[in-house]
């Protein structure tokens, strides 16, 4: 009954009109409602639909959006939101009376995530290098390929390691994520040998360089066998000056002329020389001996010699006595 209305029961009042008002709702027409749909790309559901709207009346507007969710967690896999499903109801839109409208939201598989590791092993499986990730938290199926990751050489501790081979068991270098999981690619490194050389020096007994020395091993790997006497050990040796020195010895304090390269080293071997004899006329300091034909006049002088003194004796003696 409206506020200003005259009482519903009463008398009436002479010479008055009493008017009585009553208020009405309008009774709407027919309702609807607003159901969200969520489907993989195959159509199957994969979260139970939800009213968006419910009773709602006709002609009255609607709003999906905010039940549009970026991801669904289904089953233990992760769905990522696409489009709205060929032939749904529209995202916005109005109430139809005595009917529900449908709207249905597409989700894409997201793919599970895998990683690619590298290892660096030497041949007995220590670690010489930290290793690194080829591929991380990369979709499962896309490629992956570690070869630039390969190195040829490794430096650790001081001490070169040369690549060898991919450790058996090792995941492939190439091949596809797998989700869920990390791969692991291992490669397996040789320890490259130091490098050492051999140098042979060439001296006379009074220890005088008579020839450059020469490298018999240069840069070697360490172990390399090395023998100096089979082409760096004249028996000779002739000088520019003319002399020839003939091989004597080695020296005391000289490496072995056979053995194996020292890494991080050069090991010296020496060998000495004297001069040859017939060769000793172009030393300043040498005295020549008389040659074999010369030695018998030698002598034959000193006897003459003695005997000529013994006369000359004998005679100064008598002319004394007289």
């Amino acid at each position: 009954v409206k506020n200003d209305s005259a009482d519903t029961i009463g008398k009436v009042v002479g010479g008055k009109e009493l008017n009585v008002t009553y208020v009405y709702d309008l009774i709407p027409g027919d309702v609807g409602d607003v159901i969200v749909h969520y489907v993989d790309t195959q159509g199957n559901v994969i979260k139970p639909p939800v009213f968006d709207e419910e009773n709602a009346d006709e002609d009255s507007p609607y709003d999906t959006t905010d039940k549009r969710e970026k991801e669904i967690t289904f089953n233990g896999k992760t769905y990522r939101y696409k489009e709205i499903q060929n032939g749904s109801d529209p995202e916005k839109g109005n109430i139809a009376g005595g009917t529900s409208k449908n709207v249905t939201y597409v989700y894409e598989l997201v793919p599970e995530k895998g990683s690619v590791k590298v290892n660096y092993v030497d041949e007995q499986g220590v670690v010489i290098k930290d290793p690194v990730f080829d591929e991380e938290n990369a979709d499962a199926g896309s490629p992956y390929d570690t070869t630039d990751k390969r190195e040829k050489e490794i430096t650790f501790n001081g001490k070169t390691y040369r690549y060898k081979e991919i450790q058996n068991g090792s995941d492939p270098e190439k091949g596809n994520i797998t989700g869920g999981t990390s791969k692991n690619v291992t490669y397996v490194y040789k320890l490259v040998p130091e490098k050492g050389s051999v140098k042979v020096n060439y001296v006379d007994e009074q220890g005088n360089v008579i020839k450059l020395p020469v490298f018999d091993e240069e840069n070697a790997d360490a172990g390399t066998a090395y023998d100096t006497a089979a082409d760096n050990k004249p028996k000779t040796i002739k000088t520019a000056d003319g002399k020839e020195y003939e091989l004597v010895r080695v020296q005391k304090d000289s490496a072995a002329e056979q053995g194996k390269i020292v890494g991080g080293k050069t090991l010296e071997v020496t060998y000495v020389y004297k001069l040859k004899n017939g060769n000793q006329n172009n030393d300043p300091g040498y005295k020549a001996a008389p040659k074999t034909g010369d030695v018998n006049n030698f002598f034959l002088q000193i006897g003459l010699l003695a005997f000529a003194s013994v006369g000359l004796v004998f005679v100064l003696k008598k002319r004394v006595q007289r």
